[in-house]
């Protein structure tokens, strides 16, 4: 691998040269793919997570949280934006976290305080306004989990990082903010500066069938699209670009959403002419370096008129990527502008449509079987209840198929037929199952066993027919 590295000049600052070496060490090591962090199923977690030992044990009033850090000699403090049942912030709990020197680095330079983004506690934050976990998570905009936010000693924002990112790149976003990097240059900037001082040879990007192919003119400033655009921001020699590639979109579900987006693949270092959205012309280089791409794979949506939505710029799999598909295809943009707010109400709809379901048994069944009490009874509800998990889940995926299903024009005006046929019918029993009652109670007095009653309409009224299938004695 060593023959095939280009050098470009020297490195000038120590921060740089410790994430290149971290970019050596993650390319040359010799780890299982179970071992390696892009890889991991991202479904929910049945078990809730636990934070490390060392977080500290904070009443949430983070401006003497950030007052004490600074007074200790450290370079700010961390906020940790987080899920009980979060795939990705398990990644970054159970793998970064778990890394000696990334746990040291950050125990050296900063506090870190947990947030619990669905929490209604109390939380002053670092300007000293009263809010609640769930608000201050909303206000700063933290649309995946894990998110981190860095203030540093005066209480200013020193960066942001949504997602879950592995060890070498949150290595470099510690030494960004510790090394007061942030003060001279952007993120992105300063990621773009270490990647191209070690450089692979130009690899090809890995294409799909449903990216449109060169001209680039994704102008939506005159004429709205007639689909949602999405952009694919990648680069040669990109394993994470690879794994995107090999898992969540070799998936048909996926593939046929996406068919449903007008969708543009392009290199991040390019200098591929490109009519952005809003009708002004650049290169592909400079849009990414516009919109603050720095990790490859990014994937940005916008709305047909060329508005941004949201976009994925940290590691994606499946059941994140088909929740923002979702979320773009169905238009829950214009009702909720809060991804994770409308993610949570679908999982809410899903599950009361699963208690629905589960009282309407019951209540056919007219009775409860009550569990064995004991030893072995506990270990039953405790089975019963992963097992509802898993089901919980399954019904969220069930859930997100018919919003992708609902979202189609056509199938939607098929419901809203057999929703019209059907309440016809509804409206057909409750306006005459009494009198269609009687009827048949006054009838079988005087109809014989051989005679057979059908209910349904008879022209214009809806009567009840009676067939004689025995010939006539």
């Amino acid at each position: 691998m060593v023959s095939r590295l280009k050098i470009w000049g020297a490195l000038d600052h120590r921060p740089v040269l410790l994430f290149v070496l971290a970019l050596l060490c993650a390319g040359t090591g010799t780890a299982s793919q179970s071992d390696d962090p892009l890889e991991f199923d991202d479904t929910p977690l049945e078990d809730v997570l636990q934070y490390p030992s060392w977080f500290k044990k904070s009443f949430l009033e983070l401006d003497e949280d950030l007052a004490e850090a600074k007074a200790n000699g450290k370079d700010g403090l961390i906020v940790y934006f987080g899920q009980k049942r979060c795939a990705y912030c398990r990644m970054l709990l159970e793998v970064n976290f778990q890394t000696p020197d990334i746990v040291n680095y950050t125990r050296e330079h900063f506090d870190l305080v947990p947030i619990d983004i669905w929490s209604p506690e109390s939380v002053t934050t670092p300007s000293g306004e009263d809010t609640s976990e769930r608000a201050y998570a909303q206000e700063l905009g933290t649309n995946f989990t894990p998110s981190l936010i860095f203030y540093d000693t005066d209480g200013n924002i020193a960066l942001r990082l949504r997602g879950y990112y592995p060890p070498y790149q949150f290595r470099a976003a510690l030494e960004y903010v510790a090394g007061g990097h942030y003060k001279r240059e952007k993120f992105p900037v300063y990621m773009a500066r270490g990647d191209k001082t070690l450089r692979f040879e130009p690899g090809d990007l890995v294409e799909e069938p449903f990216f449109e192919p060169p001209p680039f003119n994704l102008d939506r400033s005159h004429f709205p699209g007639q689909l949602p655009l999405v952009v694919f921001f990648e680069q040669g020699d990109c394993h994470a670009c690879d794994i995107l590639h090999t898992q969540p979109l070799a998936r048909k579900t996926v593939r046929s959403m996406f068919n449903r987006l007008e969708s543009v693949q392009l290199d991040m270092w390019s200098d591929a002419p490109v009519i952005k959205p809003d009708g002004s012309r650049s290169t592909a280089r400079e849009w990414a370096k516009e919109l603050g791409v720095f990790y490859a794979p990014t994937i940005v949506f916008f709305d047909e008129q060329g508005k941004e939505i949201i976009r994925i710029d940290s590691v994606v799999h499946l059941f994140r990527l088909r929740n923002v598909l979702n979320y773009v295809i169905s238009k829950g943009y214009e009702t909720n502008p809060d991804f994770l707010g409308w993610s949570s109400t679908s999982r809410r709809l899903a599950e009361e449509a699963d208690q629905a379901d589960q009282r309407q048994n019951v209540d056919g069944d007219h009775q409860l079987v009550q569990p064995p009490r004991g030893l072995a009874g506990r270990q039953q509800q405790v089975g019963l209840a992963q097992r509802l998990r898993k089901h919980r889940i399954g019904l969220v995926h069930e859930h997100h198929r018919l919003t992708e299903a609902l979202a189609r024009p056509e199938n939607l005006h098929h419901l809203l037929v057999a929703l019209r046929r059907r309440k016809r019918e509804l409206d057909l029993a409750g306006d005459h199952i009494e009198k269609t009652l009687r009827r048949i109670a006054a009838l079988k007095q005087h109809l014989p066993s051989r005679h057979v009653l059908h209910a349904g309409g008879l022209g214009q009224h809806r009567t009840l027919r009676v067939r004689q299938f025995a010939e006539e004695r």
